[in-house]
């Protein structure tokens, strides 16, 4: 069975925000692929042992739901699905770069050779869909941009081993997507450091502590979310790093 289009969107948020109108089907990506194991050999034993991190780390209901809301599905659009177009819901922040790369690699390596676009939000709301009305939203899939997996792929790979430099290296050569993708590529090769205080939100959380002159943490939170957006990370990935600068600092 044929679907012309797939959307595969970032979030619950989104989808629930997305326009009606819009032609196709919608898979949510309930994925946090900038924390975890990364190094795919078999998709079926990674996706297990994403459901089983996220399970320990986050909640335990989410190893029964992954196969059924997460992994099965993306299998599905390759194999029964082949939609003559993917349509990937990503921001630019790390967080959703990373689920990006992974997707990309997921269908370049499944043989997937149908037409893939980015519907990327720009301006102000190039980290957070939820800026935007419908009307917005419907804009942004008129003006996606055209995807190479192929070269996206390839940044998924070196990610997966921790190679920041190549990483960056591979960014610059994307025609046309570059400039959107080169922050996040940065924002990893500072976080991907020897020891954990020598990275970058660390550091930044250690200087915003002494700033506000406090360790109360949501105060504290709402400072990093402005300062390193480029992260996109939620409050219990700050949280755990927030709670070891504590630690170490005191």
């Amino acid at each position: 069975m044929n679907s012309p289009v797939v959307h595969i969107i970032n979030g619950d948020a989104l989808e629930d925000q997305f326009p009606n109108d819009l032609p196709g089907e919608i898979l949510v990506f309930r994925e946090c692929l900038i924390e975890g194991p990364k190094k795919v050999v078999e998709f079926e034993a990674f996706f297990a042992s994403r459901a089983a991190y996220l399970s320990d780390a986050y909640d335990p209901k989410i190893k029964e739901s992954y196969s059924r809301e997460l992994s099965v599905p993306l299998m599905k659009i390759v194999t029964d699905l082949k939609p003559s177009e993917i349509v990937l819901w990503f921001e630019e922040d790390l967080f959703c770069q990373t689920n990006f790369w992974f997707i990309c690699y997921f269908l370049e390596d499944s043989g997937f050779g149908g037409k893939v676009s980015w519907a990327k939000p720009s301006g102000v709301a190039k980290y957070n869909f939820g800026l935007l009305s419908k009307e917005a939203l419907t804009a942004v899939f008129e003006d996606r941009l055209p995807v190479n997996i192929a070269k996206i792929a390839l940044l998924w790979q070196a990610y997966s081993v921790n190679d920041s430099d190549k990483l960056i290296r591979l960014v610059a050569g994307i025609a046309g997507l570059s400039p959107y993708i080169i922050p996040a590529a940065i924002a990893y090769r500072d976080m991907n450091t020897s020891t954990i205080e020598k990275s970058r939100p660390y550091l930044s959380l250690l200087a915003i502590t002494k700033t506000l002159k406090t360790t109360h943490f949501g105060k504290v939170f709402m400072m990093f979310c402005k300062k390193e957006a480029v992260y996109g990370f939620g409050d219990l990935q700050v949280k755990r790093l927030f709670d070891q600068v504590v630690a170490f600092e005191n």
